[in-house]
């Protein structure tokens, strides 16, 4: 199944480890919504060489992609669209390798390595909000998840709502033992979706503010 992305080249590398050193909790008030907290590293190039545990979730935590059946992932049509385009995201930006993944219910979790810097990226880039640069985690990620709406509309699926969250969450890995405990985290996923903090039912929680 064919996704639409934009027409983005880049070199395929090996993959060092980069460990950040600290971080900044950013306060984003609105008179709309309630007041949320998004992590960041305001030092950290996200366009470098290293793994990252994203998390990409639906708007409003609705059920999209399909739903749990006996501890396994049944994914329904938009589901499989999600599940395709993001298999096809290292097509797209060739400096990108899949490690574990999966779509659930209302989200998708997925670690991705970034290799060297795509052509025209220097290093020491910033990240600033409100801006993409090229090859960055943040441009990847608004790049599969308009695929992701661009197709299903195509298809005649979900063509009045909304489908995805504005914003996601990313984990830099730091090191072996974190890379394993993620992909523990996202292989046993649906077997705990009870208890999942992205769950409808779930009690408020950092995850779970609109």
């Amino acid at each position: 199944m064919p996704c639409s992305y934009g027409d983005v080249t880049g070199p395929k590398p090996d993959t060092p480890w980069r460990v950040p050193t600290r971080k900044v909790i950013v306060i984003v008030k609105s008179s709309s919504r309630p007041t949320r907290k998004i992590t960041r590293l305001p030092e950290f190039d996200y366009t470098q060489p290293g793994a990252y545990f994203l998390t990409i979730c639906c708007a409003k935590r609705v059920e999209r992609f399909g739903a749990i059946c006996d501890q396994a992932m049944a994914l329904n049509p938009v589901g499989e669209i999600a599940r395709a385009c993001w298999r096809e995201i290292p097509v797209h930006y060739p400096q990108i390798t899949l490690d574990e993944f999966i779509v659930m219910p209302n989200h998708v979790h997925g670690i991705l390595w970034i290799g060297e810097r795509p052509l025209g990226v220097s290093g020491n880039m910033r990240r600033t909000f409100g801006k993409s640069i090229k090859g960055s985690i943040s441009t990847v990620v608004g790049s599969y998840k308009s695929a992701v709406t661009y197709t299903s509309h195509e298809q005649g699926m979900l063509t009045q709502v909304r489908l995805w969250q504005g914003r996601f969450w990313e984990h830099v890995v730091r090191n072996e033992a974190d890379l394993e405990r993620i992909r523990t985290y996202i292989r046993n996923n649906p077997a705990r979706w009870l208890e999942d903090q992205l769950h409808p039912q779930a009690p408020p929680n950092r995850f779970n503010i609109a």
